[in-house]
Order: structure tokens, then sequence, then C-alpha cells
């Protein structure tokens, strides 16, 4: 508002504009000696000079409302809005001045959290597949992992929040109907080399690798008769692989359609070896050194009669007999001793 505005509208209104416009600045300049009390001690630089300033505030405004209580003449309110204009330029460059080191340290700030952020997020995928390494080593349970992510995102992590996405669990696996189910074939090769892959010392110091095959029946739940036949090797002391996997309401109903994969990849392998493609291991060559079955699996595979069958017997043509709810074959000795 100008001083000619003020003057037109009579001493009485020039008076209130002018009491109106110390008071808004009076608490607009307070408000800022608080903030700046709570800053660092490079921005408390410019308290003191802003401390003074609003001091003469203070008392101008006291010496101005003595002043308008008299009412004497129109030039008593214009020199009084004069000095006040003075002091609102003097605010004005301190504003200015405090403007331009508040943005300066604004845009520092932000490039500090800036580059917070871009830590932690370097580090955050460095750490879950971490997570998700240890938790399929540890053979963690999915409700544990998920208890422990949870704890995790509370803390401020960026993880997910289900165990089956840390893992990337795939959500379908791509099967075929074959032997009167479904059937999965993930390959013998490409399961040695991992476990090559991940005990190097051990197999520098050998030239073949002596394989256990194990082929069992697996039922699935109490309630129904879904089973799944796996197919798994391993390497002596290693942990087992998976080779494939069988899933069906009854055991695969032709052992050729079964076994076809497997038998022709393990052939292969003991023909021409494994190689590593590495100078400090070279190939290896490939034996078979016993396949691991129970009575019903082995009898499965061997395509004979079952262990309870009258003829189960593997090593002999003799009928079996019931007895006393048990089946059993009677040998008779031919030989004199």
């Amino acid at each position: 508002m100008d001083d000619c505005q003020c003057r037109d509208h009579g001493p009485y209104v020039t008076m209130l504009c002018c009491q109106w416009i110390t008071e808004r600045n009076w608490r607009r300049y307070h408000a800022e000696v608080d903030a700046l009390a709570q800053l660092s001690d490079q921005e408390q630089e410019f308290s003191p000079s802003l401390s003074d300033t609003a001091e003469e505030v203070v008392t101008e405004n006291n010496d101005f409302q003595r002043q308008g209580g008299s009412q004497n003449s129109d030039d008593s309110y214009s020199d009084n809005y004069q000095s006040e204009s003075d002091n609102n330029y003097e605010f004005n460059d301190i504003d200015s001045e405090h403007d331009i080191f508040s943005d300066s340290n604004d845009s520092d700030n932000s490039h500090q959290d800036n580059e917070d952020e871009d830590c932690i997020q370097e580090h955050v995928p460095n750490f879950a597949a971490n997570l998700a390494g240890w938790a399929t080593t540890r053979k963690c349970t999915r409700s544990s992992l998920n208890e422990l992510l949870d704890i995790l995102r509370q803390e401020g992590l960026r993880l997910p929040k289900d165990s089956r996405t840390l893992l990337q669990t795939p959500r379908s696996i791509t099967t075929i109907k074959k032997c009167g189910g479904d059937y999965l074939y993930l390959g013998l090769e490409s399961g040695l080399l991992k476990v090559i892959s991940e005990n190097l010392e051990h197999f520098q110091r050998i030239e073949n690798l002596e394989l256990s095959i194990s082929i069992d029946g697996v039922p699935l739940f109490k309630s129904s008769s879904v089973q799944q036949w796996p197919i798994l090797c391993s390497v002596k002391q290693f942990e087992p692989f998976v080779v494939a996997v069988y899933c069906g309401d009854t055991k695969p109903n032709s052992v050729d359609e079964y076994l076809f994969d497997f038998l022709s990849e393990i052939t292969n392998l003991q023909q021409n070896g494994i190689n590593m493609h590495d100078a400090d291991i070279g190939q290896f060559k490939v034996l078979v050194s016993a396949f691991i079955c129970d009575a019903s699996a082995r009898s499965f595979l061997k395509c004979t009669k079952s262990h309870n069958g009258y003829y189960s017997c593997e090593r002999c043509v003799i009928k079996g007999r019931w007895c006393q709810r048990v089946l059993s074959t009677i040998l008779v000795n031919t030989f004199n001793l």
C-alpha cells in the first residue's frame, strides 16, 4: 500500500495500515528467528543481524503506537510509514540473503539424499540376492522366511513381501503329458555341471564321476492317490539333484517312456564323457555305480513280479506259499551235505 493511498484515506487509516504491516512483519520474522536458532552453526551467522533488526522493529512499533495515540498531524504518520518502509527494505535484503543460503543448502541436502538413495538401491538388490541364497542353503520354510521379510521391511529395507518373490519361484512349469500323467525332464548333464562348478576344488583331483541313481514313488496326500516318481542322481557325498519328475494318480504306465530321456542322456555321457571347458579340470568319465530302489520300485523298473507275488523271487522260479498271512518261498535243499 503506497504512502499516497494511505493519505487519501486519512491519518487514522494510515496509522492502522502501518500498524498492521508492522505486526505482520514482526510475526513473520519472529518465526524466522525461531527457525534460524535451530539451524547449524554456519547458518547461525545470520541470526545476530536478524535478531537486532527484529528488536528495532519492536522498538519502532512501540514508538509508533505512542505517536499514533496523539494523532497530531499527517506528517508524523508519513514519517513513521517511511521509516517502516526502510525497515521493510532491510528485511527484504535479509530475506534475499537467507533465501539464497537456504536454496544452496537445500540443493546440497537434496544432492546428498539422492546419493544416499542410489547407494541404498545398489545395496538392496545385493542384499536380496544374498538373503535368497542364504534361505536356499539353510532350507528355510516359506512361513519363517515371510516373517523375516516382514521384520526387515519394518526396518525400512525395500524387500518383497512374500518369499516366493524373493526366491523367484516360477508361477507355472511347462510339463508334458506322458505315461498317463504329467512329466518334466530337467536333465542329467546340467545337474552334474552345477555340482562340479560349486565344488571345483574337489573335482580337480578326480577323473571319474561315479553316479548313484535313485528312483522311487512318493505319495503326496493321504486323502488322494496322487503320487510322484522322481529320478534322482547323486555324486558320492554331495546332495542329490532331480533329473526328472513324473506326477499322476498311478505309477507310470510305461517304463520305456518313463526312462527313455534319462537312458538316452546317460548313454551319451558314458560314451563321450562330460567336459567342463576348463583347462584346470578337463573332461570327466561318467560311470554308474548303483541304482538305489526299494522292492516295489525295483520290480517296477525290472518289469518283474512284485515283492508280494507268488513268483517274486529274482533268483529262482519257485512258487511262493501263503502261510499265516505271510507269503514265503520254501527252498528245497537239493544238495547232499
